[in-house]
């Protein structure tokens, strides 16, 4: 462990007779009158920020926001504001192109918390209070589009050096910028393509305890648009539109990485004057662990930063904390934040906040040493849940039907550390002690860190890997959740079966619960004409031996996936010679035997995406200047899909040439391929959104599948039935992707079954589709068990529905997976329902009474249910209560018949 503490001088120039104004833990470095900038040319925000808002004696609190359209994005500007202890004190929304004035009446003077996301949209923020202040690095980049006046930020006494970074975003949308001093002296004048941004700036004796300032504008030759800040060195990474306005905490945490691995430190902001006669405690521990990296008290300290080296590579999370106490020990100001850093990158926790009354631990539970709890959904199980009153259980109840998979989750609370604990399931028993051939298979569930977004500064730690494992240690006061996935043979007799889940430790054995198991008197049906289908990323199984393979293709059919996208481009050998294409489908034909042989048929989709390119790479033939040689290699390419599909017998087919064509180069590439593809008589497929459909692409597309991530295309029930309509009036087939692991839309599919499980089964069911693709499988950026070690790539997370395990030999399943079996089944039952309702319905008597009755029934509880499954739609209790009413009726109905 590596320590260095930097003696900064005075850091605001300020009169040592004068005593600071403390608000909240902040100070105005800079006193006086501010000039608002004209309204209008505020800094227009995009993305997740934080705007910090200081109310003062005799001012009241006010701001107001207004969400500024980019582009076509139709998203509204969510806030929320909290008080200086994190409490929220409002929240709201602020339609597209709508302003909002907002006003908390009585507010105590203080700094207020700003958070604010219009998504792909961006905001302003006006208010007439002389505090506000924007967050420029850190975990917190400033980002902005279209406009940002000049901004000013504070260069303390003592700093010794001042970091700046400006970005565009993609190749055309570039800054130029110009940093300069309080005297107006220019620094620097540079621009987001020279040495990727970034200008190192010293800070030269007598320059320091200066505001200096930075303009953003226009480069030459390229578009200003979106533009992102970062301030980093020795200061406090915040900055104003004017420079009475900065707030800058007297106690500051940072977090930087280096070589060896992070430096976490903290700043202390202030004036010897305030200094006098204080005391700092300052720590750095470890998140979530007992390991204390830096715990010290600091007597009579002077302003400056005191910092730790932690030594070790990925990903490190510290909590780091520090207080400064007057002569009598009680605190004049604290600060304590969690930060993390990896692969360079720094990142903040979005924290799971729980506010309910905890569970009282009985004399048994006392005795065993946990409690045991579940909730509907699972991914709510987080490493500092603690449970309800509701939530305790001894018995696990569910009811499967003979032939299906089902996953069972509970959890154990720790009243105290359990060491090398091991859970056991013994085997199920019928009623009268018979054995029975039920299989269950007991997994842990992990929680670890996970990015929020594709391109996020913030994570979180989530509950989403059902890991095969031995003894485990239980800490105190974190909850431990358990899977179980159980298997019920197809000719396995109805009735009700139990199986005891024991637990063993150092010195004790107890019963956790009993699993309560009905296996129903059906079978649940296969929906004829319903596909499910899967982006299996089967680039990973060229060093993949059959057997594994195989196993993957029985892990997609037992989660209920019936079709999958193939890619005989890249999993056969290619050649080019004398003008003739030829092809070595040897290991696609491995794999396509592999698919038949696990029950896997059509629609497939068989993806030639790249296909021009691929072309010119064979050939050298440019389809600008060689168009009638490139277009005849590529009907040649055509030619070959065609005789290897009909000789090997493929399943019925589709073929997919560009993804998401909506505008510009991709488009016309869509329009291309897909008329060449549906020349040569083959059936085409595209995913899709947008009046591109309608407009360009529909003479040439015969599946639409339609984006449904968050809803896009499928916003409301009215939306989707009028897209289902215009597809089948165009003799075209209505599909839609959206399940597997994607993070739009506030919808974060990754560590939950909720979301998997409403959209690809009741979800599907509602927009009247026939095909709901899961993309994607396991496509990590570098390691899969590394979710921040992508960032070089434009979609840094990891897009993975299941993982592999360690050795890459098997897969391991998660929350989201089991998720879309989940929805599958939902699916199931409801079909089975209305299928039985059909036969019955013709019937007079009691049959004919109860199918009408059970229709009506499910029928309101559907309409009923909300169509969407973010905060206040559907939750997972609902669908567990939906399938019991389904099981319910189908046992009414059937009844009925007999």
């Amino acid at each position: 462990m590596n320590q260095r503490i930097l003696i900064l001088a005075s850091l605001f120039g300020l009169s040592l007779a004068a005593a600071p104004v403390i608000l909240d833990g902040y100070i105005p470095p800079v006193p006086g009158a501010f000039t608002q900038v004209p309204d209008g040319q505020e800094t227009r925000l995009r993305s997740p920020q934080t705007v910090l808002l200081g109310v003062d004696e005799g001012e009241a609190l006010a701001f107001t926001i207004r969400c500024h359209r980019v582009g076509q994005y139709v998203n509204e500007a969510a806030w929320k504001l909290s008080d200086a202890s994190g409490a929220e004190v409002q929240q709201g929304v602020v339609p597209l192109g709508e302003s909002q004035e907002i006003t908390v009446p009585d507010a105590k003077p203080g700094v207020y918390s700003l958070s604010i996301d219009a998504k792909s949209n961006a905001y302003t923020v006006r208010t007439p209070l002389h505090g506000l202040t924007l967050m420029a690095g850190g975990p917190s980049l400033l980002r902005a589009v279209y406009q940002v006046p000049t901004l000013y930020f504070w260069v303390p006494d003592g700093a010794h050096e001042v970091r700046v970074a400006v970005h565009g975003q993609g190749d055309r949308e570039q800054a130029a910028y110009v940093v300069r001093r309080a005297d107006g002296t220019v620094l620097v004048e540079s621009d987001s393509r020279q040495n990727q941004g970034l200008s190192t700036l010293s800070v030269a004796p007598g320059t320091a305890g200066e505001v200096w300032s930075i303009e953003l504008g226009q480069l030459a030759d390229y578009t200003f648009e979106d533009v992102s800040l970062e301030l980093s060195g020795d200061l406090v990474p915040v900055v104003a539109e004017a420079p009475q306005r900065l707030l800058v905490p007297v106690l500051s945490t940072f977090a930087s990485p280096n070589a060896e691995g992070a430096e976490f430190g903290l700043r202390l902001m202030a004036t010897p004057k305030l200094l006098q006669n204080r005391t700092l405690h300052y720590t750095v521990r470890e998140v979530g662990e007992n390991t204390v990296f830096e715990d010290k008290t600091v007597a009579q300290p002077v302003p400056g930063v005191i910092s730790t080296k932690v030594v070790r590579p990925g990903f490190l999370h510290a909590e780091i904390a520090g207080e400064l106490l007057d002569g009598e020990g009680q605190t004049v100001v604290r600060t304590a934040t969690k930060l993390a850093v990896a692969h360079g990158h720094q990142y903040t926790e979005v924290e799971n906040r729980e506010d309910h009354p905890v569970a009282a631990a009985s004399w048994a539970d006392h005795q065993v040493g946990y409690q045991v709890f579940r909730r509907a959904e699972p991914g709510d199980i987080r490493p500092n849940s603690t449970p309800r009153e509701d939530e305790l259980v001894t018995e696990l109840p569910v009811r499967v039907t003979p032939g299906e998979f089902e996953t069972l989750y509970f959890a154990l609370q720790p009243l105290r550390d359990l060491p090398e604990t091991t859970l056991q399931v013994g085997g199920f028993t019928g009623a009268t002690g018979e054995a029975a051939p039920i299989t269950c298979e007991l997994r842990t569930v992990r929680c670890w860190p996970q990015l929020t977004d594709w391109r996020s500064p913030t994570f979180h730690v989530i509950p989403e890997l059902l890991e095969q494992g031995g003894p485990i240690d239980l800490r105190q006061g974190r909850p431990q959740q358990y899977a179980l996935i159980l298997h019920v043979p197809a000719d396995q007799a109805a009735g009700t079966y139990s199986a005891p889940v024991e637990m063993t430790g150092k010195g004790q054995r107890s019963r956790a619960l009993l699993v309560q198991l009905e296996v129903l008197p059906f079978h649940l049906e296969a929906p004829s004409g319903i596909t499910w289908g899967l982006y299996p990323d089967t680039a990973r199984w060229a060093s993949f031996p059959e057997a594994q393979i195989a196993a993957e293709l029985a892990a997609f059919r037992e989660h209920g996936m019936n079709a999958l996208m193939m890619y005989p481009m890249g999993s056969a050998k290619w050649e080019w010679k004398d003008g003739v294409l030829t092809a070595d489908f040897s290991r696609f034909r491995t794999q396509m035997r592999l698919y038949k042989e696990a029950g896997l048929g059509g629609p497939m989709v068989i993806s030639i995406q790249g296909s021009e390119g691929f072309i010119t790479r064979l050939t050298g033939y440019k389809r600008e200047t060689d168009d009638e040689q490139f277009w005849g290699a590529y009907r040649q390419l055509l030619a070959i899909l065609r005789r290897e599909g009909t000789e090997q017998q493929w399943p019925e087919y589709v073929i997919h040439s560009v993804d998401e064509p909506h505008s510009g180069p991709t488009l016309a590439e869509a329009i291309r391929t897909l008329s060449v593809i549906k020349e040569a008589g083959f059936r085409t497929f595209n995913t899709c959104y947008g009046k591109a459909v309608r407009e360009s692409l529909d003479p040439y597309l015969d599946y639409r599948c339609y984006n449904n991530i968050g809803f896009l295309s499928m916003v409301t029930p009215e939306a989707t039935q009028a897209l289902r309509e215009e597809t089948l009036a165009s003799h075209d087939v209505f599909w839609w992707y959206g399940t597997g692991c994607y993070t739009n839309g506030h919808l974060i599919q990754d560590g939950n079954t909720l979301v998997n499980r409403f959209m690809g089964g009741l979800h599907f069911w509602r927009t009247g589709a026939t095909g709901c693709w899961s993309w994607t499988f396991l496509r990590p950026k570098n390691s899969a068990y590394d979710d921040f070690d992508g960032s070089s790539q434009r979609e840094s997370k990891d897009a993975c529905i299941a993982y592999p395990t360690p050795d890459g030999k098997a897969l391991v399943p998660t929350l989201q997976w089991e998720g879309l079996r989940e929805g599958v089944d939902d699916y199931r039952y409801l079909y089975t329902l209305k299928s039985l309702i059909r036969k019955a319905e013709g019937k007079a008597g009691r049959a004919g009474e109860a199918a009408a009755q059970a229709d009506r029934q499910i029928d309101a509880a559907i309409q009923a249910m909300p169509w969407n499954c973010r905060e206040g739609g559907t939750t997972t209790a609902d669908l567990d209560r939906f399938r019991a009413l389904v099981i319910n009726q189908i046992l009414a109905v059937g009844q009925a018949m007999e």
